[in-house]
């Protein structure tokens, strides 16, 4: 028979457990917790750190090996810290800057309209109509659309509305109103008006159709969105340039039948193209009321016309705020978006002696006159030919942008406001897969720009022991560019031209990316 166990009541076990604890931990010494595993980062080596000296005597090395003409070559370095060019190579030299010429764009939307400022849509209703005015939003999509009719429907103001749409086109000129005639081939090359949506691109798609084994195979042609406003024929006619591209394509639009029209030259096969649309208010006309009518807002008919006096406003909607606008724009290097925010920066800006709405020259005026009256370029001395750097007659010397960065970096408000907006070393935007190495990686903040036979990077950089400077490098083949046949527009070009200048923008882009190294060792 087993001996009964004793029990103690609860609480005195309790006590005695607590005893019998501090006795065992009294007699051992506590214990550490093991440190976690150490681990040992890649770290490549960045190589020894530079003299201003060094740094000057390494870029001329760079250049003398590179086969490139000296002239091709120019660069300007500013410390954020002093006054002058801290390293200058050709600085005061006039270049194609290609996207470069965004920074101007950036800096002067900054100054003028603010880093809050919000482009809007005003949508109102007058006599039986529903009136659209566009103020430049240039972020408009289809998703926006079906927000904005949803809003309409649940407005009582706008209960069981059947009319027409109304559409006000007039906050400036769009593009093709002052060119008619423009040629501009490629889907950034839109006509640019106040009403937009999709960045004014459609998606142009081939795809076969049926079996090839009973013949019954076709290729299909394919719009999106809107396919009812857009005719699609196979042409043997010429786009007037030759190009690489296999098939051609050109859009036009159709003012008897109120339509756009994509014209296929050459062989088809299956694919997808993104292409622009000529008449911006028209499309978005169509598109609106494709999406109203998807939600059960009945649109009868879209004609264009301005809101009248006295028009009951339904709300104003509303876009990100610019600075984030101009974050997308430089990290993707967006030229549509560049367009359209210059255009409002010439709304903004007083103008002198031009009769009717602000077109893109008033855009270039303005930001031209904040480079000359606030930053202090010598008037003359530079051109801005357009918001996104897209034409081969914008010049800038690298001097010119240097100071423009270093101007802004000392705008405590502005200044990290546009150096949040370019693209990081390594990590972010056109530089996320150039300079993945130290000593440049994320501690270049630079916009990229390469059109044919130029390429270009200007922005912040950080040196050895952390100094900051401002810097601007623009590569240009000066030969290449004046053998271009057509320098306003950029067309696409032919097949050897295009291996060619591809070949030349190579070799810059790693001269470039060399130099930036350079400077992230360097000493400021």
């Amino acid at each position: 028979m087993t001996a009964a166990r004793a029990r103690l009541p609860l609480p005195l076990a309790l006590i005695a457990a607590a005893g019998l604890l501090s006795a065992c931990t009294a007699s051992r010494p506590a214990r550490t917790p093991p440190a976690p595993p150490a681990f040992t980062l890649f770290r490549p080596e960045p190589g020894p750190e530079l003299s201003l000296g060094d740094a000057r005597s390494g870029i001329e090395a760079l250049l003398a090996g590179s086969g490139l003409a000296r002239d091709s070559f120019a660069l300007s370095v500013r410390t954020l810290a002093g006054a002058g060019s801290a390293l200058a190579f050709n600085e005061d030299q006039p270049m194609t800057p290609a996207s470069n010429a965004k920074l101007a764009t950036t800096a002067a939307a900054l100054a003028i309209l603010g880093p809050a400022y919000r482009f809007r849509t005003e949508v109102s209703l007058s006599s039986g109509a529903l009136h659209i005015k566009g103020y430049g939003d240039p972020t408009l999509g289809v998703l926006h659309l079906k927000d904005m009719v949803r809003m309409i429907l649940a407005d009582p103001r706008a209960a069981g509305f059947r009319g027409p749409l109304v559409l006000d086109d007039s906050f400036f000129q769009s593009y093709e109103q002052i060119h008619p005639g423009f040629n501009r081939a490629d889907a950034f090359n839109t006509g640019l008006g106040p009403l937009g949506v999709e960045e004014d691109r459609v998606v142009l798609t081939l795809s076969h159709e049926g079996s090839a084994a009973d013949g019954t195979q076709k290729l299909a042609v394919r719009v999106t969105p809107d396919p009812e406003g857009f005719t699609v024929i196979r042409s043997t006619g010429e786009l007037g340039f030759e190009t690489h591209y296999k098939p051609q394509f050109q859009v036009e639009w159709d003012g008897e039948a109120r339509r756009h029209a994509i014209a296929l030259i050459g062989p088809l096969e299956p694919g997808r193209q993104v292409l622009a649309i000529r008449n911006a208010t028209e499309h978005f006309g169509r598109v609106f009321a494709r999406v109203a009518e998807a939600e059960g807002l009945a649109v009868t008919e879209v004609v264009r016309g301005e809101v009248p006096r006295g028009a009951r406003r339904l709300f104003s909607y509303r876009s990100r705020p610019l600075y984030e606008i101009l974050r997308d724009m430089n990290q993707e290097s967006d030229n549509y978006v560049a367009e359209m925010v210059l255009l409002t920066v010439g709304v903004a800006e007083p103008r002198s002696g031009r009769a009717g709405p602000p077109s893109l020259e008033d855009g270039t005026a303005a930001a031209s006159r904040f480079l000359v009256e606030k930053v202090g370029f010598a008037a003359g001395s530079f051109t801005l030919e357009n918001g996104s750097g897209l034409s081969r007659l914008s010049r800038f010397s690298p001097a010119q942008l240097a100071r423009l960065l270093a101007f802004m970096a000392r705008d405590p408000k502005l200044g990290p406001v546009l150096e949040t907006t370019l693209p990081i070393a390594g990590w972010s935007g056109t530089l996320r897969r150039r300079l993945l190495d130290p000593p440049a990686l994320l501690r270049i903040a630079a916009k990229t720009g390469m059109i044919d036979y130029v390429n270009c990077v200007s922005g912040y950089g950080a040196g050895a022991g952390g100094g900051k400077f401002a810097f601007s490098l623009l590569l240009g083949d000066r030969q290449g560019l004046e053998l271009t046949r057509d320098l306003r527009p950029i067309d696409r070009e032919a097949e050897a031209e295009w291996r060619k200048t591809t070949a030349v923008n190579d070799r810059f882009k790693r001269l470039a990316d060399q130099v930036l190294d350079i400077l992230s060792r360097t000493r400021f």
